[in-house]
């Protein structure tokens, strides 16, 4: 049996400030996208990130932007 990783909610945690970055496999889970996906929308600036030395990380709130901005375009066809 595959081991599962649970997905936590896109909800601010401001009394555990190590939550307040997520990385990239997290980030794409929350947003049901592959984290290849979520790398090409980082590339293209459409998501933005934190890059602390090597590592990349995501701010939920601009996850939330992100979303918001798709839903008032209407692109689901």
């Amino acid at each position: 049996m595959k081991n599962q990783s649970t997905v936590q909610p896109l909800v601010a945690n401001d009394s555990n400030p190590s939550q307040m970055l997520i990385n990239a496999k997290t980030a794409a889970a929350l947003l049901s996208v592959s984290e290849r996906t979520l790398w090409t929308l980082t590339n293209r600036g459409e998501i933005r990130c934190v890059r602390i030395g090597r590592a990349v990380r995501y701010d939920p709130e601009d996850l939330r932007a992100w979303i918001a901005a798709k839903k008032s375009r209407g692109d689901c066809g």
